[in-house]
């Protein structure tokens, strides 16, 4: 549902290009899918996690992919990067962070002595 893809090694995956930052012109934030949907994608940089979400929420309501994973050769490649940068943002910046923040422990606060 998110868009995040995973590559195992020795999968075969492997030699499969992963989509890179330099493969969205950043200027470029409207997409006109093949079916016709416009996409608006807005520069991930800023966004809250709310943000993020509602704009996951947003492209995939939108099923320009269906379930299938895009080739680089298809019109709407630029989402589908797009949108998996997007998961990987929040997944890293607010689910991951979140979760880790939430688990700290000060396991070393009282110092290293013997009780």
């Amino acid at each position: 549902m998110f868009g995040v893809i995973l590559v195992v090694a020795g999968s075969g995956l492997a030699d499969v290009n992963p989509p890179t930052v330099d493969m969205i012109d950043p200027p470029a934030r409207l997409h006109v899918t093949e079916a016709g949907v416009r996409v608006e994608m807005p520069e991930l940089a800023g966004l809250s996690c709310e943000e993020m979400r509602a704009v996951l929420w947003r492209l995939d309501r939108t099923g320009y992919r269906g379930q299938r994973v895009l080739d680089p050769s298809h019109p709407d490649w630029r989402v589908f990067v797009y949108e998996d940068r997007l998961a990987a943002a929040l997944y890293f910046d607010c689910t991951l962070r979140a979760s880790r923040e939430s688990r700290q422990v000060d396991v070393f606060s009282r110092g290293f002595g013997a009780r």
